[in-house]
């Protein structure tokens, strides 16, 4: 539903703001002065990790190595 803009079997079920909200991540600058290096690039907004290759990737990631990685261009969702 995520990957598909919010929709889930033709019907919106996500407002496309929000959506757009996740996709937009946020300051990379600022995520930097963290000191986080796994992920490089990458920023943190609203619960999900935002990552600034040209696929526009994201994925949330729990605490207990829980991970959902989400390429809307490739059409492709990892789910571990």
């Amino acid at each position: 539903m995520i990957r598909l803009n919010g929709y889930y079997q033709g019907r919106r079920i996500i407002a496309p703001a929000v959506i757009a909200d996740i996709r937009r991540g946020a300051d990379q600058a600022h995520f930097a002065k963290a000191g986080y290096s796994t992920l490089p690039g990458w920023s943190y907004r609203t619960m999900w990790w935002v990552s600034p290759n040209e696929h526009g990737a994201f994925m949330a990631r729990g605490i207990h190595g829980q991970n959902i990685y989400i390429d809307p261009q490739a059409e492709m969702v990892i789910v571990r």
